[in-house]
């Protein structure tokens, strides 16, 4: 699996395979979040290294994510990066319609917000991680002393394209881009 930091420079590489012409890429965050502030610093890290100029948006409440997509709209071609956070999930679907409102290239963290019409994901494998734990819970309740089960690498992570979505911002996606695709919904 790789780590956060390799997971933020691919999510960067992609936005910026996908709309070449961007000025930045915005990172919608929840600052009261631990894990989100240590997402966006691998995202900053990687941002300097690709040449990439980020600006973090932060976000408590869906009125705060609304009020900052008309922010970054307002400052040139932008990419946006989001955050796993609880309040984004749950407000997923409005989250992806601002995306598209304001033709913004997004790359969530779940596939969940490309199967709500969103334009790319690049997520763990959900279901691969609960059937090795179960068969590694097996093991041990059959008898298996814990200490014995070897550690097992989780499965790559999984790039979802929405081709429906980029075309409706009108975005070319890269065939590159899709034939990478694990999951591609037209």
């Amino acid at each position: 699996m790789p780590s956060e930091a390799e997971i933020a420079s691919e999510c960067l590489r992609l936005l910026a395979h996908v709309a070449s012409d961007l000025d930045h890429v915005a990172v919608l965050s929840n600052p009261d979040n631990p894990l989100a502030r240590r997402a966006l610093g691998h995202a900053r890290t990687a941002a300097s290294r690709q040449g990439i100029e980020l600006r973090c948006v932060e976000a408590r409440t869906i009125a705060d994510a609304e009020r900052a997509f008309t922010g970054v709209k307002a400052t040139g071609r932008a990419g946006l990066l989001v955050l796993p956070d609880a309040l984004f999930a749950i407000e997923q679907r409005r989250i992806v319609a601002l995306a598209a409102l304001h033709r913004m290239p997004a790359l969530y963290s779940s596939r969940s917000f490309v199967e709500a019409g969103g334009l790319m994901a690049l997520s763990g494998n959900a279901a691969e991680v609960i059937r090795r734990t179960a068969a590694i819970v097996a093991r041990v309740l059959a008898g298996a002393r814990p200490a014995a089960v070897p550690v097992e690498a989780l499965a790559p992570l999984v790039l979802t394209v929405n081709a429906t979505a980029a075309r409706t911002m009108g975005l070319a996606m890269p065939r590159s881009l899709l034939a990478r695709a694990d999951v591609l919904r037209a």
